[in-house]
């Protein structure tokens, strides 16, 4: 049996619907690419604002940094002046209405050569600092054998006892309490 087949009418019917389907389609089609390029506009737009605020941040972490310094230059230098007056007058310790302010001393020390490998071993043997893959002072050794004068003069070589002075604040109320206790 043969299929009829389709009218010209038909033809152009089916035609026509296949038009309206590929125009939906192309709709379709177009308003997902828009809502993808709307999504790559919107995605760059939030780029640039984090690395703005990023770098509005690092500019501010470095205008913060050098503030830093800026105060604790001023906070030194006001310790070092008290350290000055105290000397100066002679006195270890000055009193306030609500702080006590006491000079301290402190001995570190500072090394300024390494000695060479022939001094190195004779350094170890009189325990002033340990033989490890890397050089290494025993700080705590030398300070003793410093402080307590012994007889290094290899050592004077290489080190010294450097003094350094500080001041410390302590509460005039509280200081009474620790009487009181």
């Amino acid at each position: 049996m043969d299929q009829k087949k389709p009218s010209l009418w038909q033809l152009q019917d089916r035609l026509l619907e296949y038009e309206e389907q590929i125009n939906q389609d192309e709709t379709e089609l177009s308003e997902i690419l828009g809502e993808i390029a709307g999504k790559i506009d919107n995605i760059k737009q939030m780029i640039d604002i984090f690395e703005s605020e990023a770098e509005r941040y690092k500019r501010y972490k470095d205008e913060m940094a050098a503030r830093q310094k800026s105060l604790q230059n001023a906070a030194d230098r006001l310790k070092s002046y008290v350290v000055a007056s105290l000397e100066k007058h002679n006195t270890t310790f000055e009193k306030g209405n609500i702080w006590i302010v006491k000079l301290r001393e402190s001995k570190r020390v500072e090394t300024f050569a390494e000695p060479e490998a022939k001094d190195m071993l004779k350094l170890a043997q009189a325990g002033l600092f340990c033989i490890k893959t890397n050089f290494t002072w025993d700080k705590t050794a030398i300070k003793e054998a410093l402080s307590n004068e012994q007889n290094y003069p290899l050592l004077e070589e290489y080190a010294k006892i450097v003094t350094s002075k500080s001041i410390n604040f302590s509460a005039v109320n509280a200081a009474k309490k620790e009487k009181a206790l």
